[in-house]
């Protein structure tokens, strides 16, 4: 695994790793089931914005013992939202 950091004013703003990992098994909650990876490999990255965060993969891959996914290229973008967002109307 080869790993970057960005700094913004002495915090953590992003971080970028390529990740090769094989043999696996992890769980990512208490009450999800065990995750058991043959091979892990990608790109994946994680970048502080102003209101949010961004989460991404690049090429990213994974194989378990029966089933593959393809490399992936990923996106996801989330912002808190503001206090003077206008009210939904109910009609």
């Amino acid at each position: 695994m080869r790993a970057w950091v960005g700094l913004k004013n002495g915090e953590i703003s992003q971080v970028t790793a390529d990740v090769q990992l094989s043999q696996v098994t992890t769980r990512l909650g208490p009450d999800l089931p065990e995750l058991d990876l043959a091979e892990l490999k990608g790109r994946v990255g994680w970048k502080l914005l102003d209101g949010g965060y961004e989460v991404s993969t690049t090429r990213l891959s994974l194989s378990t013992h029966e089933r593959v996914l393809q490399p992936t290229d990923f996106l996801l973008r989330y912002n808190r939202g503001s206090e003077k967002r206008p009210r939904p109307r109910v009609s």
